[in-house]
């Protein structure tokens, strides 16, 4: 580039805010290919120094969303298949132009979507004209506001450099001469711009895109109208408290999608992503799903019109939404507040995400705290994510020393690991210190045995049933190795794995959670447990193991008693005798209708009850139950899907409870002829595990001989368990 007859100076320095948040996907893209071997051995001699151009690019925060749209996950699919052709040695210079392409130009679709949070505008430049991926003419900016915008010069002569040139400039828009780009011949030029001074009215950004021998191939300008912002300040109080509030908020200006500067930010692991876009599932109640997180008052100039506010925080509370007007040079207050739809904790039912991923330090547990109180989490079992090389967000602690305490909520370190796709995820509470043997990884029973030496609980996430959890299931479940399956939706097709171990004796607890930030947002899936008198971690992990659970996502409550026990309790009975059992579930109606609530025993649904009104978000009963011969009770609930291509118990609400056992005349409850089947699949999943291909790779002969011993000891059990 020159800049003989320009204003422009080539920085160094991070980007402004817009930049990292608009177009740090593109460097995510960029570094997600691997390409210095390849580029070494086959791009042409250029001088282009690969190794500065990836320390660049790494100089600038990475953004990862925590939930990305279909679109998006496309586009990132796309970037990464690309990157594995690209690496390949030997590739031909037309293929290498050809996969080089289709991935910039994924990348420059995944900016374009999340640059329409902010204020950020993205155009593509070539020989023949101006192509906006955002707004095709004449572009609307805040009058003394920061534009971060990004333009790609797709210049792709025979012979191109599979890495683009990626150079940071800061512009002041009143003062600066046309930019001066000149293309080389094998390097394509992404140029990324912080422009700033923009003035009410007018303004233009030019450019004369030069070849590398001086050729002017076209001189072109882009046209901004200024102009003159209003201010928003905002700020939320919690009805049930009367006090100040953090709230999850969706945002909506007239330049789309916005937010204030001082959102609430994570730092997640792989390459200390900042994440400070939120995202919600189908039923979050507003059309654009996108939120961010905030503490408390926010305030941001806006666009004058329309501003919608949304605002809420977690399913226990309603959702609030407001339109306000702002008008130019005026600043419009309010204070928006939040009400509560239900309050678990006064009946003894206390919320936790089992499945929280974040790492533990210092620094960072003011903003992770900061977080439970936004979205109304209890206990938040802040998770350490390990596979057989490593492990992901480290805690900084363990143990008494991790539980880290603020008014009512608590933060104590756990870990999701071992975590293998032949015996399933798993996860544990409650550590002393973690638990980790890479030359055991594989054999689950050795890991869980010292879980449970240290007083910790032990269980499988994804609904059990994700990853071959089966597998894992059938071998240490009998040996009294599991206490808990996450159970985030209980739909049919997920619950068969959880029926089939209740079915044959192994009382496990249900829980849920989040899996943040690879699933959904924390708080979204959640169990309630029930503690009576004050909440403590020590009452917690005890009511856990005792099964006292009820697992929920997405707005969905469940209050039940079987003859007055709760959930997970062992109940004695005669033959002839009745069950009573008491029913509530309580939908908030912002994240949908209810649905049903439906009794199960024994893995069939024996009874289903519905609202009498089905405007109504309440249902409610008391029912009496033959106690037959035992065997198990649970109940779970649906709320009524929003959408009519969406099946039942899919992205709608739901609950369930854990199983109460049916123990009469003391006679085993699991011991029952249906139950059969059940068993028969256990020892066929302890097979696949014996099996020397397709079973646990890569074990010793020593290794084996001790996850055989354990298979044995699991086949005693199912044994003693034929009907």
């Amino acid at each position: 580039m020159r800049n003989d007859s320009s204003q422009v100076v080539i920085l160094d320095r991070q980007p402004n805010r817009g930049v990292r948040r608009g177009l740090a996907l593109l460097v995510l893209a960029l570094l997600l290919i691997p390409l210095a071997e390849a580029t070494a051995q086959t791009a042409p001699e250029t001088g282009f120094d690969f190794q500065e151009h990836v320390q660049r690019l790494s100089e600038f925060p990475e953004l990862y969303p925590s939930q990305m749209s279909d679109v998006d996950d496309d586009h990132l699919r796309s970037i990464r298949a690309r990157g594995q052709i690209l690496s390949r040695p030997g590739l031909s210079p037309n293929k290498q132009r050809r996969f080089l392409r289709e991935a910039l130009q994924s990348s420059i679709s995944l900016i374009k979507h999340a640059g329409t949070w902010n204020n950020a505008f993205i155009a593509r430049i070539g020989t023949d004209g101006v192509t906006s991926l955002k707004h095709p003419r004449d572009l609307r900016v805040l009058a003394g506001d920061d534009l971060a915008a990004l333009f790609v010069f797709q210049y792709w002569p025979e012979g191109s450099n599979r890495i683009p040139n990626i150079l940071d400039l800061d512009v002041s828009v009143a003062d600066a001469a046309p930019i001066r780009v000149q293309l080389d011949p094998l390097v394509p030029i992404v140029v990324r711009l912080s422009l700033r001074g923009f003035v009410v009215g007018p303004n233009t950004v030019s450019f004369i895109i030069e070849t590398h021998d001086g050729r002017v191939l076209r001189e072109t300008a882009i046209p901004f109208q200024g102009v003159q912002p209003g201010r928003l300040k905002i700020s939320f109080l919690d009805e049930s408290t009367g006090e100040e509030t953090g709230s999850l908020v969706g945002l909506v200006t007239a330049r789309g999608r916005d937010r204030p500067a001082n959102t609430l930010q994570f730092i997640l692991d792989h390459g200390d992503m900042v994440l400070d876009r939120l995202h919600l599932g189908l039923n979050w109640p507003v059309k654009d799903k996108r939120v961010f997180a905030s503490t408390g008052a926010f305030e941001l100039p806006v666009f004058p019109g329309a501003c919608r506010v949304s605002a809420s925080k977690g399913p226990e509370y309603r959702v609030v939404n407001e339109t306000l007007w702002v008008k130019a040079g005026e600043t419009v207050e309010r204070v928006i507040t939040i009400p509560r739809f239900i309050d678990p904790a006064a009946k003894g039912w206390f919320s936790g995400d089992d499945h929280w991923h974040s790492p533990r330090n210092p620094d960072l547990d003011d903003t992770v705290m900061a977080m439970l109180d936004v979205v109304d989490i209890d206990v938040a079992n802040i998770v350490q994510m390990g596979d057989v090389d490593r492990v992901y967000y480290e805690q900084s602690e363990w143990g008494t020393a991790s539980r880290r305490r603020q008014g009512a909520r608590i933060m104590p370190a756990g870990q999701e690991d071992p975590r293998t796709n032949f015996c399933g995820h798993t996860l544990m509470y409650n550590l002393d210190e973690p638990i980790r043997s890479s030359s055991d990884y594989y054999h689950y029973v050795i890991a869980f045995e010292a879980a449970h030496e240290q007083g910790g609980l032990v269980g499988f996430a994804h609904n059990g049933s994700s990853f071959n959890a089966e597998r894992g299931l059938a071998l240490t479940a009998p040996l009294g190795l599991v206490d808990f399956v996450e159970l985030n939706r209980p739909d049919p097709s997920n619950v068969d794995v959880l029926y089939s171990t209740w079915s044959l004796g192994f009382p496990l607890a249900v829980t849920a959670g989040s899996d943040y930030p690879y699933g959904r947002l924390p708080g979204t899936n959640r169990f309630y447990t029930h503690v009576d008198g004050d909440l403590t971690y020590e009452k917690y992990i005890q009511s856990i193991r005792d099964g006292h659970t009820v697992a929920t996502s997405e707005g969905m409550f469940l209050d039940v008693r079987l003859n007055g026990m709760l959930p997970g309790s062992l109940i004695r009975t005669s033959a002839g005798d009745s069950l009573q059992l008491s029913v509530e579930a309580q939908l908030n109606p912002d994240f949908g209708p209810m649905g049903i609530v439906e009794i199960v025993r024994n893995g069939t649904v024996v009874l289903t009850l519905s609202p009498d009104d089905p405007r109504n978000p309440h249902i409610a009963g008391e029912l009496e139950l033959p106690a037959h011969s035992g065997g198990w009770i649970a109940v779970r609930a649906f709320g009524r899907p929003r959408l009519a291509n969406v099946a039942p118990g899919t992205y709608v609400p739901s609950a369930h409870t854990s199983a109460f056992r049916i123990e009469v005349d003391g006679k085993p409850y699991w011991h029952q002829e249906d139950h059969e089947p059940a068993r028969l699949a256990a020892l066929e999943s302890l097979a696949q595990l014996e099996q020397t291909e397709g079973g646990i790779p890569a074990l010793t002969e020593q290794q084996r001989e001790r996850l055989l011993l354990s298979i044995a000891r699991a086949r005693k059990v199912y044994a003693d368990r034929r009907p």
